[in-house]
């Protein structure tokens, strides 16, 4: 709860136009110090209790039961070839278009 409070009271300041820099550093130093304060879990000391492990944005790749590394699985199946393709032929396109442009301009 603490930490809940100082995290409020810095939000408040920080929708506050007329605070001074007094006000700023109070909020900071209160939410750094109830920070400080919080205290680890048991689940949070053991990563393998952890429910949310899968999202763990510190731990970006998984290792296999051989202990190769693996690529994180993000649910994109979208093949990039595809992509670049596309984007290279509307380059060829855009700069096909300004060149024909520029000739019908010139030659008029």
């Amino acid at each position: 709860k603490p930490y809940k409070l100082a995290l409020d009271n810095a939000k408040a300041v920080l929708q506050d136009e007329t605070a001074d820099m007094d006000k700023v550093d109070a909020a900071l130093n209160s939410l750094k110090e109830a920070a400080n304060a919080l205290k680890k879990t048991e689940a949070a000391k053991d990563p393998s209790q952890n429910p949310n492990k899968g999202n763990d944005s510190t731990n970006s790749n998984k290792t296999a039961g051989n202990g190769k590394v693996t690529s994180v699985e993000t649910g994109d199946n979208n093949n990039l070839l595809v992509w670049l393709t596309m984007l290279l032929v509307s380059c060829g396109g855009f700069v096909g278009v300004s060149l024909y442009n520029k000739r019908r301009k010139y030659n008029k």
